[in-house]
């Protein structure tokens, strides 16, 4: 937190988060169950690049504005998280066509290429000679609560912008 002071001191503590600023930040993530999902932790904040899509577009849209010191709660509708569930996403595999590392079991991984994209799913279903297979992401189609506090904005530097 010293450091955070410091640079208070050196004026950065009024910058506002927008596009390209770097800004640092506790948050936590609950689902509409209450259920905590995720969290940065007390010694472990996250730092992005606003407008980089280096997180969920509702989280970045929701702290513009913001300076250091301030705390804020909303909820990301699915369609600015991880999207709505798609059930074209489901898919049945005959068990003859699974990988050889994966054994049809419910909770397992299992890939599978889709266009030339290469998914990731979780056996959701077994049957006898198939399994179901949900390749939609875990939190689509699910709203996000956030607690967010925001612990420094600083403009990024040029490394930071490369790529």
């Amino acid at each position: 937190m010293a450091r955070i002071s410091s640079i208070s001191e050196a004026g950065q503590s009024r910058l506002k988060v927008r596009k390209n600023r770097r800004v640092t930040l506790h948050y936590r993530v609950t689902l509409s169950s209450g259920e905590e999902f995720d969290s940065s932790g007390p010694n472990s904040p996250l730092e992005i690049v606003c407008g980089r899509g280096e997180t969920i577009q509702g989280l970045e849209k929701r702290i513009l504005g913001m300076s250091s010191g301030e705390k804020k709660e909303f909820v990301v509708p699915p369609e600015e998280a991880f999207g709505p569930r798609d059930e074209t996403l489901i898919k049945k595999i005959p068990t003859v066509e699974l990988p050889t590392e994966v054994s049809p079991k419910l909770g397992n991984r299992v890939p599978f290429r889709d266009k030339g994209t290469q998914l990731m799913g979780r056996i959701v279903d077994v049957k006898s000679s198939t399994v179901v297979a949900d390749f939609n992401h875990p939190l689509a189609g699910m709203a996000l609560h956030y607690e967010v506090q925001i612990l420094q904005v600083a403009e990024a530097v040029p490394e930071q912008l490369a790529s």
